[in-house]
């Protein structure tokens, strides 16, 4: 069996060093580099084309966003995952727009990456659970359901209830 093949970034040292090793601890996956700047991360991710990048969103040199849209451009096979600090809907949205395949929130990341990793390796999205509320504030249920799809983690399948439970107790509006 092929390993994952990774590419890490974040410009916390510290972070990285940890991230690194929750990573490099699974059999199927393999760290094949990490940056600490997003110019060194796409070069990386263009050179060693790793299956997945995980990618922090602000970053010195290029951001989370603008390696996503020039790997875009490149029709690059890599998947993205962001891990991020950011909770706001506005930045998960546009990064759910862009292609991004996971977001990770920092304070999650030890018990969620292993499981985002493989999810998305099997071309699944992972939101972290405790965005469900953010999604939810999407105003969009077309966009909301392109984005949830028919993903079947447990993650997704909690916001998809909770999806189809607000979209019961919506009212129609008067004409």
């Amino acid at each position: 069996m092929d390993k994952i093949r990774i590419v890490i970034a974040d410009d916390h040292p510290v972070f990285l060093k940890g991230m690194r090793f929750v990573i490099s601890e699974e059999e199927e996956i393999e760290v094949v580099a990490e940056a600490s700047d997003g110019i060194k991360a796409l070069t990386l991710i263009n050179q060693l084309h790793p299956d997945i990048a995980v990618l922090d969103i602000d970053m010195p040199g290029k951001t989370g966003f603008e390696i996503l849209r020039e790997l875009s451009d490149q029709k690059s096979k890599c998947k993205i995952i962001f891990l991020t600090m950011h909770n706001a809907s506005d930045l998960l949205l546009e990064s759910l727009k862009l292609g991004v395949k996971g977001y990770l929130l920092k304070e999650n990341a030890l018990s969620d990456i292993i499981t985002a990793i493989r999810l998305v390796k099997k071309g699944q999205r992972y939101i972290t659970a405790s965005l469900s509320d953010a999604v939810l504030n999407i105003n969009s249920p077309v966009l909301l359901l392109t984005i949830v799809g028919n993903n079947s983690s447990k993650n997704l399948l909690h916001l998809k209830l909770k999806f189809s439970i607000s979209l019961q107790n919506k009212k129609p509006r008067d004409k």
